[in-house]
């Protein structure tokens, strides 16, 4: 752990983690290619919000 409190990931999660995101920012540019509407926005927030919750699963 470094001073600040932030610790490295260990093997299996860095890869993890970075699926995580990839695989959400794949689905988010996907719903930008599809327009825009109230609807695609709050669903490009809720992407962002699973990732978030995936990721510090995956962290914590």
């Amino acid at each position: 752990m470094s001073i600040i409190g932030i610790r490295e990931l260990d093997r299996p999660a860095a890869p993890a983690a970075q699926k995580l995101k990839d695989d959400g920012l794949a689905f988010h540019d996907y719903l930008t290619s599809l327009g825009n509407s109230r609807e695609l926005s709050i669903a490009k927030m809720k992407i962002e919000e699973a990732v978030m919750w995936a990721v510090k699963h995956i962290t914590a």
